[in-house]
């Protein structure tokens, strides 16, 4: 009885991979897109708001890209378009001049939060999400600055999800380098909440410090960018207390790994990557009832760019041993059983222990 047992489950385990594999290979996708202008500027109205859109590869938006590149003709990246227009001079002078726009707001301010949404959301979505989790912040107008950060981690509706994650997986990770990092550098002495959602974990993580990229993705992203995964600038220490809140985060241990870690081994302390000494604490989220997390069969959380952390965090007491500077903190959000939705971890109750234990909570 054990034997057939062991037999069954083996066989309803190597069945779930074949769809799983198959829902990997079909289904439409698209590409998450301002549809609002401005775009990346420092002059929103609240003015303690900054917007920022980066694109797959961490490119931010200029405001006037639909007049520079029409639209039908930005099939992938702004690069490449820009690229194929001649116009790549445009693209970096957007770059230096938004960034030191937004250096010269944050001179006077002393906390930041920055939002980050997960893979699979529009900006529409993300937006309202992020002013839900706005209105819990306890944050001063005057002295504070909000940064809301869009990033294109694809969208998709039923199976186009599979499709899009390995996709996704990459792009949080050029997100993080070429979008977050920046603005971090352009930061000193400040305390800086960085609050994401999902995939947005990771977009976290690799601003924080290089990470261990596909091989696939890897060549085939540096010989479209001409390079750019050669050299990548660090991200500064510039005495910043950086605190992470990762909600439902899509991530495992895989993606603390360096790129030239020499095994897949989660306990093998050298394949860990070092993660800049301003990131002080890492609050993060568990639900064993988030069928994303849980990719709707548990040991595939371990699997595909696994998302083992969100589901039920087994291999975070592995990372407190290499990063004993570190603080993580779990929370079980299993109880409400809700969906991987942003929304759905943000009206959870236990989202105001978080805030309320990083001292963030609006009174």
């Amino acid at each position: 009885m054990n034997c057939k047992s062991t037999i069954y489950k083996s066989l309803l385990f190597n069945f779930i991979i074949v769809l799983l594999i198959l829902t990997f290979l079909t289904g439409c996708y698209s590409y998450n897109r301002p549809s609002k202008v401005p775009i990346n500027t420092t002059e929103l109205e609240p003015s303690h708001t900054t917007k920022v859109f980066v694109d797959m590869n961490g490119d931010y938006y200029p405001n006037n890209w639909k007049e520079t590149i029409p639209e039908n003709e930005l099939e992938t990246s702004l690069y490449k378009a820009y690229k194929d227009h001649d116009k790549i001079a445009e693209l970096n002078t957007f770059r230096k001049r938004f960034l030191s726009d937004f250096k010269n707001k944050l001179q006077d301010k002393t906390n930041i939060y920055i939002f980050i949404h997960g893979f699979n959301t529009y900006e529409e979505d993300a937006s309202i999400a992020f002013n839900n989790w706005k209105e819990l912040i306890n944050y001063d107008s005057d002295t504070d600055e909000i940064v809301e950060f869009y990033w294109d981690g694809l969208v998709a509706d039923g199976l186009g999800r599979g499709k899009i994650w390995f996709n996704a997986v990459g792009y949080s990770q050029m997100a993080g380098l070429f979008g977050l990092r920046p603005l971090l550098n352009n930061m000193d002495g400040k305390k800086v909440f960085l609050l994401s959602h999902s995939r947005g974990a990771s977009v976290v993580l690799s601003a924080m410090g290089d990470p261990s990229w596909s091989r696939t993705f890897y060549s085939r992203t540096n010989r479209v960018l001409d390079d750019r995964l050669v050299n990548i600038p660090p991200l500064k220490s510039n005495n910043n207390n950086i605190a992470a809140i990762l909600l439902a985060p899509a991530i495992g241990n895989i993606d603390f790994f360096k790129q030239d870690h020499k095994n897949s081994s989660i306990t093998e302390i050298s394949n860990y990557r070092k993660l800049n000494s301003q990131l002080s604490s890492i609050r993060f989220t568990t639900n064993a009832s988030d069928k994303i997390l849980k990719k709707w069969f548990g040991p595939l959380s371990l699997k595909f760019n696994p998302t083992s952390i969100g589901h039920n965090g087994c291999d975070v007491p592995f990372l407190k041993k290499v990063y004993p500077t570190i603080e993580f903190i779990e929370y079980d959000f299993s109880k409400a059983k809700h969906s991987h939705g942003f929304n759905s971890y943000i009206r959870n109750p236990k989202l105001l222990d978080v805030l309320a234990d990083a001292g963030i909570l609006r009174d």
